[in-house]
């Protein structure tokens, strides 16, 4: 996996080396050179442990291992190479974030644009993501733009649904191939 020129200024998803989900933050700082990362916030997670990285990065997310670092006064993100994929295509990360698709096309032509349709993100991957929302809301094949609000950051996911199930609490949970990263 290849790293980017930069990556500061994207969003960055931090697990720890069980794949529990700490935080979600901007990156402040990449230094490409040298494989380190300072987010703006960094997780109340102890130096010298193993964390995850899901970086949604333009034009597709990546996602990286890394150890927490002291480096001078500052503590920072050492990034190993990219993350070990399980039996599936990519792994899921966990998340727990809410989220607006702010318009909605099949083949081509826009069904839906206008006030935004809220919606929870369930988990994400290097492929995909999975999300929750009220039933009725996006059609199998559907192209949709979605934002995620974090911090002061804007990020654009487009995505397309896979797949459509009925969740117990009346939901519809969408399967969804990512198609780009703004």
């Amino acid at each position: 996996m290849a790293l980017n020129d930069n990556y500061s200024g994207c969003t960055v998803l931090i697990y720890d080396e069980n794949g529990d989900y700490h935080s979600t933050t901007q990156v402040a700082e990449h230094d490409k050179s040298r494989m380190l990362l300072t987010p703006e916030r960094m997780p109340d997670i102890h130096e010298g442990v193993e964390i995850r990285l899901f970086i949604l990065s333009h034009p597709m997310p990546c996602e990286y291992k890394g150890r927490i670092v002291r480096i001078g006064s500052r503590r920072e993100i050492a990034l190993f190479s990219g993350m070990e994929t399980e039996h599936r295509q990519a792994v899921r990360h966990k998340v727990d974030m809410t989220a607006q698709i702010e318009g909605i096309t099949k083949n081509g032509v826009v069904v839906q644009q206008g006030t935004p349709i809220d919606v929870h993100i369930l988990n994400i991957s290097l492929t995909g993501l999975r999300m929750q929302a009220a039933p009725n809301n996006l059609e199998q094949d559907s192209e949709f733009h979605l934002r995620l609000r974090i911090g002061d950051n804007d990020q654009i996911i487009t995505a397309q649904v896979l797949n459509i199930r009925q969740a117990e609490d009346g939901h519809e949970e969408y399967g969804c191939r990512i198609i780009s990263v703004d």
